[in-house]
């Protein structure tokens, strides 16, 4: 069984997830603890953060578009 920081730093490491994805999965585990279980959770959460991608798609232009 994961503590909230060894769950998020397996899906930083392990699990390979978007940073907006370990980002909404801590914001439910904070509304897990305040709202369900209706305890106080130390918010000094010290996991290993995902980098944002610096990829960006490339843009394609199709031949029939106009602009």
């Amino acid at each position: 069984m994961y503590n909230e920081e060894e769950f998020l730093t397996h899906l930083a490491v392990n699990e390979n997830v978007a940073a907006s994805t370990q980002k909404q999965a801590l914001y439910a585990v904070i509304f897990l603890y305040q709202e369900v279980s209706k305890q106080d959770l130390d918010l000094k959460v010290d996991a290993v953060r995902v980098k944002k991608s610096k990829y960006l798609p490339p843009v394609r232009n199709h031949p029939n578009l106009q602009y």
